[in-house]
């Protein structure tokens, strides 16, 4: 029982806390490369980086109280994904078929929902040198989840610990999911969750 516990903390600080991390050490570089290039734009990066520093602590913070992103509670997963996704040092685009808006999902699925997108999105900033991704989120028996970049391929995607966190929690709730080449290069994450949806009000 204390290892499954010890397993589960270390894949929550894995898919929360280090994910935040990573995306803040990636802004920081982007920053010394403007410093030779442009300092006023180099200078809107790191005022960047102190509110996205403060977002990290206050999600370390929460972790600690035992509670997952307070914006994926409070607001559901299409605005924790948005958020998560506006503090990245590429562009991403969200793109939500309008049942998934205006639902929300069982919490579980929600936070495997969430955890999955980080992990796609955390190994484009360390493995995949793309300039732009895009999420989407459609409702087919389900919740389907697209993570496609432009980066360089699935040879980017290291196959380690990120990867199999993401297999383990999508397997335990009965999901599938998938890496593979891009139709058009760079890669493309597929997640499919059998999610029951439930109305926003309830």
């Amino acid at each position: 029982m204390q290892d499954a516990e010890r397993q589960r903390i270390g894949r929550d600080l894995h898919d929360g806390a280090q994910q935040q991390l990573i995306a803040i050490i990636a802004k920081a570089m982007l920053a010394r490369t403007q410093l030779h290039r442009d300092a006023s734009r180099a200078d809107a990066t790191l005022q960047e980086l102190q509110h996205d520093t403060r977002l990290a602590l206050g999600e370390i913070r929460d972790f600690v109280n035992g509670i997952f992103p307070q914006v994926l509670a409070d607001h559901g997963l299409v605005v924790a994904l948005q958020q998560r996704a506006a503090r990245l040092p590429f562009a991403v685009a969200v793109d939500v078929e309008p049942t998934v808006t205006v639902e929300r999902l069982d919490p579980p699925l929600e936070a495997t929902a969430w955890f999955v997108v980080s992990e796609a999105l955390t190994n484009v900033a360390k493995h995949a040198a793309a300039d732009q991704v895009c999420v989407r989120l459609r409702w087919d028996a389900g919740l389907a989840i697209e993570v496609e970049d432009d980066g360089v391929g699935t040879d980017g995607h290291r196959r380690g610990n990120g990867l199999t966190n993401m297999g383990d929690r999508v397997a335990a709730i009965g999901g599938d999911i998938d890496v593979a080449a891009g139709p058009n290069g760079g890669t493309v994450v597929r997640c499919h969750l059998p999610a029951v949806m439930r109305g926003a009000s309830t």
